[in-house]
């Protein structure tokens, strides 16, 4: 019986040991994966930050475009008013002179 004893000793501590190497083969797999996983998962996160910083910038660009043809619109809406009023000149003074025309005598 003490043999018996032995072998199931034996057989129990083998058991042991290649449960504890599962184990430390399956935790550095999963060490590495967890590794791999947060390398890639700072990249991406500095590639979304590259890319909001860029929109931010592009947003910002085409707010002071925006500004600058708000500006544009305004100016151009003054001189069109002014054409407004030169037009309006204009067309008196055609009608005063085609009055006078015909107010002077022909031969």
């Amino acid at each position: 019986m003490a043999l018996q004893t032995w072998i199931s000793l034996l057989v129990l501590v083998v058991a042991i040991v290649a449960s504890l190497v599962v184990a430390v083969v399956r935790g550095v797999r999963l060490w590495r994966t967890f590794d791999s996983f947060n390398t890639s998962f700072a990249s991406a996160l500095e590639a979304v930050t590259d890319a909001a910083t860029l929109t931010e910038a592009r947003a910002l660009a085409v707010s002071e475009r925006t500004q600058r043809l708000e500006e544009a619109i305004a100016r151009l809406q003054e001189s069109l008013a002014q054409l407004r009023v030169l037009t309006d000149a204009v067309r008196s003074l055609s009608g005063q002179a085609a009055a006078v025309r015909r107010a002077v005598p022909k031969k």
